[in-house]
């Protein structure tokens, strides 16, 4: 476990945190979905609906992931960050 006086490189603090966020993320998608997949069961067996919720949730998990994961800039950090970062640098 590092130390609390240690430093932290800023940039890989940012991304673990991104990281993490995204895990969090996934987490409460498949624990709601499961819910919402019992509920569905429970309530209505001959209409099934828990689907819609999964598919364009799961969507927008997976760009979230992309945006974490794969799409990142020259120092590794998304290119969302970047863009939010000039712009509240602009607004200073």
């Amino acid at each position: 476990m590092a130390k609390e006086t240690e430093k932290k490189d800023p940039k890989l603090w940012k991304l673990a945190k991104m990281r993490a966020e995204f895990k969090i993320h996934l987490t409460v998608y498949c624990v709601i979905n499961v819910m919402l997949i019992a509920i569905n069961l429970i309530t209505s067996p001959n209409t099934l609906w828990f689907y819609w919720v999964s598919v364009f949730w799961g969507i927008g998990l997976v760009f979230h992931g992309l945006s974490v994961y794969v799409f990142k800039g020259e120092d590794g950090t998304p290119p969302l960050s970047e863009k939010e970062y000039a712009k509240l640098k602009k607004k200073q």
